[in-house]
């Protein structure tokens, strides 16, 4: 059985309004929808950082959700 950390909603819901209210320091979700249907089908969410390596920011993709139908079918790969 698969095990998600547990949240609350208002933890959710501050991280999703810092990241709307500054998407250029903060960072994004991107929603995943199934194209046919275009029903939401999952998420990812990525957040801004430095990069010594780099000498400047990068994007970090800290989560990435798929419904358990469809996984296995690249879509994921499609995401990253």
């Amino acid at each position: 059985t698969e095990q998600i950390p547990l949240t609350t909603d208002d933890a959710l819901m501050s991280l999703s309004r810092a990241l709307i209210t500054n998407p250029t320091n903060e960072g994004i979700q991107l929603i995943v929808r199934d194209s046919k249907k275009r029903t939401p089908i999952g998420f990812a969410t990525i957040f801004w950082t430095w990069s010594t390596l780099q000498g400047g920011r990068i994007a970090i993709m800290n989560d990435l959700f798929l419904s358990e139908e469809y996984r296995g079918q690249g879509i994921a790969d499609i995401v990253i």
